[in-house]
């Protein structure tokens, strides 16, 4: 069997890009299939020294030019050298047999509204764009472009009509050994450790990118929610986590909201969820969704990527829009869930996601291209 090289630059938890290359690679090893690696440390670039918000900005825009541009010359050397080898790309480079569409950003920027606006004012945004236009629409880098929903999918082609590149849809997956229900012991640990109240019912939110997830829509809910109602904040930015503080303070719900930061994973604070709640603006396919799933617990969700294909309304979640009033809907509804029925209905929904089938998905497809 042939091994995989997978492209992307990091791969392993931190990022959502790269915990699904990773929960990739672990699937295909389990496969019996030898997995290589190429990332931004195979490659000279070092990042800036300093910690500041303007010097981890400075180092992205470094990251996503550099990756594009000299890291796809090197990562095509290094493809030219094993030309037996199979090759997935996560990001940016251009390169690689299959390229995993992670998000379109223009399809991002639509979501919020005023797109041109939104891409003009960043110039590493327009770099983007121009980038994936010739990505998809002229390069031959890539032999097929993986979708992570249906949804997804035809977005792409309403965006770029002019791409001939085969798509297929294939999921995130997710370990459904490791995220999975915990026991009365582990959920209360887990309680315990986070410093939730007792008698709290826990609406977690997970994520780094505070304005497209929607957490201020949560907490602005908040105040017209029953007060056993409390927030649970995993990853964000400091400067985001801090102006997210200030907004608790300014609607007078400081004390029931407990910021977390950025945690080596979502399992802990899962376990101490009662429902997630992400009313995105937009998403390919959220992997904490999966993951909340996958441990038992229902989520609100805004109908993007693939959400409106794994929650069933009154089963184990509630699908809504992004704005306040459906927010508070949908907490009161989570609220009035058979606890019991849903986690189970959640469990159900998440276990066809597996890692190992979603592997061999990309396997098949992999070998179908060779052929």
């Amino acid at each position: 069997m042939r091994s995989v090289r997978q492209l992307a630059p990091r791969i392993g938890h931190g990022t959502g890009v790269g915990a699904v290359a990773a929960g990739l690679a672990a699937a295909l090893d389990r496969a019996g299939v030898a997995v290589a690696e190429f990332t931004l440390a195979d490659t000279p670039f070092r990042p800036l020294p300093g910690h500041t918000a303007v010097v981890r900005h400075l180092d992205h825009a470094r990251e996503v030019i550099y990756f594009s541009t000299a890291g796809s010359v090197r990562a095509r050397r290094v493809l030219k050298q094993h030309p037996q080898q199979w090759s997935i790309c996560h990001n940016d480079v251009l390169a690689g047999d299959v390229y995993v569409n992670h998000g379109l950003l223009r399809a991002a920027m639509q979501s919020r509204g005023h797109a041109g606006l939104r891409l003009a004012r960043n110039p590493l945004h327009l770099f983007t764009q121009a980038r994936d236009w010739w990505r998809f629409s002229y390069s031959r880098a890539h032999r097929a472009v993986v979708h992570l929903s249906a949804q997804e999918e035809a977005r792409f082609h309403r965006l770029y009509p002019r791409s001939r590149l085969r798509t297929e849809v294939i999921g995130n997956g997710v370990d459904t050994t490791y995220y999975r229900p915990p026991d009365d012991t582990e959920r209360s640990c887990a309680r315990a450790a986070l410093e939730v109240p007792d008698n709290a019912f826990v609406v977690s939110f997970v994520g780094h990118e505070f304005g497209r997830k929607g957490l201020r829509l949560i907490i602005d809910a908040l105040p017209s929610l029953p007060p056993e109602v409390h927030l649970l904040v995993a990853g964000g930015r400091p400067e985001d986590i801090n102006e997210a503080r200030l907004r608790c303070r300014a609607v007078a719900v400081d004390d029931r909201v407990i910021f977390l930061g950025v945690q080596p994973d979502s399992r802990r604070a899962l376990w101490a969820s009662d429902v997630l709640v992400l009313p995105s603006s937009y998403e390919s396919f959220s992997l904490i969704l999966l993951e909340a799933l996958a441990c038992g617990v229902p989520a609100v969700h805004t109908r993007t990527g693939a959400a409106p294909d794994l929650i069933e309304p009154g089963g184990n979640g509630f699908l809504i829009d992004p704005t306040v009033p459906d927010v508070i809907e949908g907490i009161r509804a989570a609220l009035r869930l058979d606890a019991a029925a849903a986690r189970l209905a959640a469990r159900e929904a998440a276990t066809p996601h597996d890692w190992d089938v979603v592997a061999q998905r990309y396997l098949d497809l992999l070998a179908e291209l060779a052929r």
